[in-house]
């Protein structure tokens, strides 16, 4: 006689099946994900280049594994996840430019073994500094992973654009140093502009072979020496920083940008540094760029018009001049009413003899009584 299942045995022997049917499918549906252009994205050359700019995207999305360009320009991506690129054996340029990326998991670019260029700019990239009490690194849920983790395996790097972000931090008191260290010998081009950066440490591309590197728009106070190790540097942009003197030039640089910078045209050695540039860089020579900031009597004077033997030494400014007239007028009539009134108390001779002698003793009572 035939088992007959009762209502809840069937329930259960469906559903089991049911799921079993659902995984086989999406199995077999992976694969296919991974091998066809993600939705909202345009696919071209097959899957190899693929656009997914100006897509609304708030996540990254899978791609197929033959991907070698991938754009993922002005979306609403905040988090770039472990797991979603680590496929990507074969791609050679990933763009995140202009989105609002605050978090990158620490393995998130593992497996990129062939990665040429990565570009993050006008993002919200940053870090904090290790703790005071411990040198230990303290991160919220939210911030990122220690960033030495974060290049780790991109030998073929050859671009990294970070331009606009928040990464003065990253690079203070050499805390995270060794983010470049180890890790991308083969980078070329760094972009690191509009990122409030204040200092580098003298090891921080130790090793490197850059040949192009931007830091201008930062807060920079003087010319880092680490760029005398920079043997492979041929352009360098130090322009709008906080640069006051100029040192420590690699004379290998091609190119180098120190205009709008507020230097101080009160030292020769200075602004011989600067000039000596002259014919080498011929951008020294236009107008405005390259102008004194102090002292203020030289404010707004062209650099390269400077005379070395008569150069702007520090005085006395407009107005502290007036306040020293007004100081010694102020004196002078004190001086004055001072010599009326002893005219007037007939101790004239005696006030001007102790003047002279610059003695400072109090009249004796008996002249002044004879005088009065």
């Amino acid at each position: 006689m035939p088992t007959i299942l009762s209502h809840d045995s069937m329930v259960y022997f469906l559903s089991s099946r049911l799921k079993g049917v659902l995984v086989l499918l999406l199995l077999f549906q992976l694969p296919l994900a991974l091998n066809s252009c993600p939705k909202f994205c345009e696919c071209t050359n097959g899957p190899t280049v693929i656009n997914c700019t100006d897509r609304g995207l708030s996540n990254v999305p899978l791609f197929p594994k033959e991907s070698v360009r991938i754009y993922l320009d002005r979306n609403n991506i905040t988090i770039i996840q472990d797991g979603k690129l680590n496929h990507l054996n074969q791609l050679e340029k990933l763009t995140f430019a202009d989105n609002q990326v605050s978090h990158i998991d620490a393995g998130a670019f593992h497996g990129l073994t062939n990665l040429e260029e990565l570009d993050l700019t006008y993002n919200q990239l940053s870090f904090k500094l290790p703790g005071s009490m411990d040198n230990t690194l303290v991160y919220s849920k939210k911030s990122m992973p220690h960033p030495c983790n974060i290049l780790h395996g991109m030998t073929k790097l050859k671009t990294l654009k970070l331009q606009h972000n928040k990464l003065g931090n990253l690079f203070k008191e050499g805390a995270y140093a060794c983010i470049f260290q180890d890790q991308v010998y083969s980078l070329k081009t760094l972009e690191l502009s509009h990122n409030n950066i204040s200092g580098l440490t003298n090891n921080l591309f130790l090793n490197m072979s850059l040949e192009y590197l931007n830091l201008s728009y930062n807060r920079l106070m003087s010319v880092p020496k680490l760029f005398q190790n920079l043997t492979s540097l041929t352009t360098l942009d130090l322009s709008h920083n906080e640069i006051t003197c100029v040192n420590n030039l690699n004379t290998s640089i091609v190119s180098i940008d120190l205009s709008n910078n507020p230097f101080s045209c009160s030292s020769a050695k200075c602004i011989q540094n600067l000039k000596g540039q002259s014919e080498k860089y011929n951008h020294f020579r236009e107008t405005g760029k390259y102008v004194c900031h102090t002292p203020e009597k030289c404010n707004g004077q062209d650099i390269y018009d400077l005379d070395l033997t008569n150069l702007c030494q520090s005085g006395l400014s407009t107005t502290k001049k007036i306040l020293a007239g007004v100081m010694g007028f102020t004196a002078g009539m004190l001086t004055l009413v001072s010599l009326w009134m002893c005219y007037t108390r007939n101790l004239f001779k005696v006030c001007v003899d102790r003047w002279r002698s610059f003695h400072y003793k109090e009249v004796p009572r008996d002249i002044a009584m004879h005088h009065i």
